[in-house]
């Protein structure tokens, strides 16, 4: 199916839109304050999926085309994919509040990219331009693109610290450089809870990070004392890896559905010649089809594995610590709570994302990957970059600047990179 190039940027920058939007509950106050676990989160988003996915055998109860084919044709490939959606997804929900949104959404998406490019070049043979420089002289760009990318990312994360930046640039810096020698905050920082406990309760407001010597809570919820962490310490480095993962997860996630389509349709012989495949290969990685579903069956079955391989965790923590009953995995529960009252937030997440993967799906079918992918990526940075900056005040003043200056070189270099494959 192809457009008009209107329509496809249409759809692009409506997918970039949502899926730049789609953090932005993450980092609420309402979600902070409540402490959610990444896992719960994820569960209402992979519900959202779930239930979005069978929207799309609505068209083929409708009208369902071939006889021999059911309406709904499962492929194992779909739980594959979603494996590496889930942990993409978890490894967001943590790192967004630690380092930011926009922040987050860049180096995830630079290192997906660089990631996906390197295996599908160096490993599957992908074949990349090679351009010549006259007689038995020939060079890959490539390689070029992927240092500048790198490049650009290294200077987003240094951006918010740059002192001394000249007044005509929005303001000078937003960071004094007096902050240097201010080690008030260091001194009262609160002790920082172990990793991804996520002990707040809503029915008993107890929490073992606030709690007394004698076992009993204080009043109120302290929320994620990770959130907003201050730039390269240790936890706003375990922020930044988690973004990276995020990448590397997402890699995974998409090459499942490239790898698994030209794996069966090896099978059938059909790989060069896709129309002759057969009908019922075609419907179960139809894109605006049985895929969706396969995919949203794969996301709650994995979110709700990861449910369960928490709570095996900390049951085997609480045999660990058997003998000390003090310790903070007897006082928390084996399945983290559910937070009804702000399940509202991961919902609009859950929608929003699956809006964005709706309209890049539109995007890439009516105008191929090489453009419709480049349209996407640059909608998505920009949008979750504009949401920090102006909603949060992640950065502010010309650091904000030189960070959207970094941004733009990144998404530029992401854009010539793409231009290399060879279609």
């Amino acid at each position: 199916m192809t457009g008009s190039p209107y329509l496809t940027l249409t759809y692009a920058v409506l997918g970039g839109l949502f899926m730049g939007t789609y953090p932005v509950p993450i980092k609420t106050k309402a979600v902070l304050k409540a402490n959610v676990h990444p896992v719960i989160f994820q569960l209402y988003k992979s519900t959202v999926v779930f239930l979005c996915g069978f929207l799309f055998l609505i068209p083929r109860l409708i009208n369902p085309g071939t006889g021999d084919v059911p309406v709904y044709v499962f492929t194992y490939w779909g739980i594959v994919s979603a494996a590496g959606w889930i942990p993409s997804g978890l490894l967001t929900i943590f790192a967004v509040p630690i380092i930011g949104i926009g922040f987050e959404i860049c180096i995830a998406a630079g290192s997906s990219s660089i990631l996906q490019f390197l295996v599908f070049w160096l490993i599957l043979g992908e074949k990349v331009k090679l351009h010549s420089c006259g007689t038995n002289c020939s060079f890959y760009l490539a390689p070029i693109w992927l240092f500048f990318i790198i490049l650009g990312m290294v200077g987003m994360v240094y951006s918010p610290q740059f002192k001394n930046l000249p007044t005509w640039l929005n303001g000078g810096s937003y960071i004094r450089v007096d902050e240097e020698n201010d080690e008030n905050d260091e001194n009262n920082k609160e002790v920082l809870p172990p990793l991804l406990l996520s002990t707040n309760n809503n029915d008993t407001n107890y929490n073992s990070f606030n709690a007394d010597d004698d076992g009993s809570s204080s009043k109120g919820l302290i929320g994620n004392t990770w959130a907003n962490a201050k730039p390269f310490s240790c936890v706003w480095i375990i922020g930044v890896t988690a973004a990276i993962s995020c990448g590397i997860s997402a890699s995974i996630q998409y090459s499942a559905v490239t790898l698994g389509k030209e794996y069966e349709q090896r099978k059938e012989n059909c790989y060069h010649t896709t129309k002759a495949c057969s009908p019922r290969l075609l419907e179960q990685f139809n894109d605006l089809g049985s895929w969706y579903v396969s995919f949203g069956i794969g996301a709650m079955l994995v979110t709700l594995f990861c449910i369960l391989l928490l709570a095996c965790w900390r049951f085997m923590c609480r045999l660990y610590f058997q003998n000390d009953k003090r310790n903070v995995y007897h006082k928390i529960p084996l399945i983290p709570p559910m937070h009804f009252q702000i399940m509202d937030k991961p919902i609009i997440a859950g929608l929003f994302w699956e809006l964005g993967n709706v309209f890049c799906t539109l995007a890439v079918v009516t105008g191929g990957n090489a453009i419709a992918n480049v349209q996407m990526l640059a909608a998505m940075l920009i949008t979750s970059g504009l949401w920090g900056i102006l909603y949060y005040s992640e950065i502010r003043k010309g650091n904000a600047i030189v960070w959207g200056m970094f941004a733009m070189f990144t998404l530029v270099m992401m854009i010539l990179l793409g231009l290399e494959k060879v279609e």
